[in-house]
């Protein structure tokens, strides 16, 4: 994949994040999805609404999204959605 890719597919999801009030964040991942290396995460801060663009690796909860889809042998999805979370009552 090109970089002209990776762009549109982070641009896809600024904006499910920004016509989304309720989610939290959006991971992209921007490698063949058979062979994932990076991921972009792509956080809301609900306080004030800014945007945060983190580039890396993918965690440990990520990660562990990956194995269980290579576990059922199914492709995991472009994007993954996040929701804030929901207080205690």
């Amino acid at each position: 994949m090109n970089k002209i890719t990776h762009i549109k597919d982070i641009i896809y999801g600024i904006r499910i994040l920004a016509l989304n009030p309720s989610m939290h964040s959006i991971t992209v991942f921007c490698t063949p999805l058979s062979n994932v290396k990076e991921r972009v995460r792509i956080t809301r801060n609900k306080s004030n609404g800014s945007i945060l663009i983190n580039v890396g690796c993918p965690n440990y909860r990520e990660r562990e999204f990956l194995r269980d889809c290579k576990k059922v042998k199914t492709n995991p999805n472009r994007y993954l959605l996040w929701g804030f979370p929901k207080k205690r009552k």
